[in-house]
């Protein structure tokens, strides 16, 4: 768990737009077999605290694509907390770290529901 209990997952710019007008909305991913409201992948916020750009971002984390925002947050219920042992994703590495050796988390069907102290760093 991240030391002070803050995660991350980066958002489309449609869920950024949501987050900034209040409503709620998923950031679980794609619907998989077994997961049918996504995986819900999540990061550490203080891992990646000091990767500004969205370009460093995907440098970083092996993206296929560049993140604008990233949400940071806490859990209302970290219970809900896995640490995936099967993926349907090429890049997919158990154990609970990405290809890139941060952190990753997953929380099946997170939503905005299901977070607390929520912020956004908006990546340039």
């Amino acid at each position: 768990m991240p030391s002070d209990g803050y995660f991350a997952r980066t958002l489309t710019p449609q869920q950024y737009r949501d987050f900034v007008a209040g409503r709620d909305f998923s950031f679980g991913g794609k619907p998989v077999d077994g997961y049918p409201e996504g995986m819900g992948f999540i990061g550490s916020a203080e891992e990646v605290s000091g990767i500004t750009t969205a370009q460093g971002y995907k440098d970083a984390l092996k993206l296929d694509y560049e993140p604008n925002y990233l949400l940071e947050f806490q859990l209302k219920d970290p219970a809900g907390l896995q640490n995936v042992l099967d993926a349907p994703y090429e890049e997919f590495v158990p154990g609970g770290k990405t290809g890139a050796g941060f952190l990753e988390f997953n929380y099946p069907g997170i939503n905005t529901n299901s977070i607390v102290n929520p912020r956004v760093r908006v990546l340039q």
